[in-house]
């Protein structure tokens, strides 16, 4: 858990550096929840049984943990699709345990390779100078004048 939590502030010296020698930025909001998401999805990938009490505080955060990999978008809503279903068939048998872990595998292969991106990078854009410019433009042209 430790590598997936420190994946953002690696080192070259290893584990022992960044507990003794932390970085000096501190983390952001974002990184805080990405990091105890992930100790949260790494316990339940490697639990020996799953129990229908694990899916309530489970599947809140596997957006953001998918919207936070790199794979693209319609591959995050179809494992988060495919999770629901495996978990809504009841009994289990042993060709749902097996796309459950295999979904599971995917995530966890996705966050461990994933490099941080920058906060709500997907939901939201930076307006570049001429947006700025247009704007500020179209603010003026809407203030009335005054007398």
């Amino acid at each position: 858990m430790s590598y997936f939590g420190h994946a953002n502030n690696r080192s070259e010296k290893g584990l022992w550096a960044a507990v003794f020698n932390p970085p000096l930025k501190q983390p952001t909001a974002e990184h805080i929840v990405t990091v105890l998401f992930t100790s949260n999805f790494v316990g339940v990938v490697f639990s020996r049984t799953l129990h229908y009490q694990f899916y309530s505080w489970y599947f809140p955060p596997l957006p953001h943990l998918l919207f936070s990999t790199h794979l693209p978008a319609i591959v995050n809503v179809a494992l988060i699709a495919i999770i629901e279903l495996i978990w809504n068939i009841f009994p289990p048998r042993p060709w749902t345990s097996l796309v459950l872990q295999s979904c599971h595998l995917i995530i966890l292969l996705a966050l461990l390779f994933s490099t941080p991106r920058p906060a709500y990078y997907s939901m939201m854009q930076t307006p570049n100078k001429t947006n700025k410019a247009e704007s500020k433009q179209a603010i003026k042209a809407k203030k009335p004048k005054q007398m």
